[in-house]
């Protein structure tokens, strides 16, 4: 069973930076507060009909790289929590649009509670990076020196046969 910290956060923004920015984009496909995301092109329609182009997010696509800093916050304005998705398709009509995604741009030194890979025990200190899914895994190498670091633990969380889970994490790049 998981190690729950003594008080789990309600929020996904713990600490942060003078300056840091949100942004919003259509979901292109379904995401979890705490996910590290990027933005893909996209199009949508106008009220006249016309298309137009557009940055729909998705889950970061790619293990074991950077990226930009974008991390899916809570829609704590639509009286949504961490533990809710936003969809691709809310409508499941195969509509152009997707739940409107609300995400931080991260700087260093930002306190975020993010989502990780499961089945894995974390240690405060531990380096990590993307696993190509929005989550966030161990980095193979450490922290400073391993480009692909996003982000570094700030507690000790034993995921040990559980899935995916939120933790606290200091951004690094």
């Amino acid at each position: 069973m998981a190690v729950e910290p003594a008080v789990r956060p309600h929020r996904i923004e713990l600490s942060l930076s003078p300056g840091t920015m949100y942004e919003e984009g259509p979901a292109a496909e379904d995401i979890l507060p705490g996910m590290l995301i990027e933005r893909v092109p996209g199009t949508g329609k106008g009220e006249d009909g016309a298309d137009f182009d557009r940055h729909d997010v998705r889950p970061h696509s790619v293990a074991d790289t950077r990226g930009e800093m974008f991390f899916a916050v809570e829609d704590a304005l639509q009286g949504r929590t961490i533990d809710d998705s936003y969809l691709a398709d809310p409508a499941g009509d195969d509509s152009l649009q997707g739940d409107v995604v609300q995400y931080r741009v991260a700087l260093p030194g930002d306190k975020l509670y993010l989502l990780v890979d499961g089945n894995v025990s974390y240690d405060d200190g531990d380096a990590l990076t993307s696993k190509g899914d929005g989550t966030l895994k161990k980095a193979s190498g450490g922290y400073p020196g391993d480009e692909s670091v996003i982000a570094v633990a700030t507690e000790t969380l034993d995921l040990t046969g559980e899935a995916d889970a939120h933790i606290r994490c200091r951004i690094v790049s």
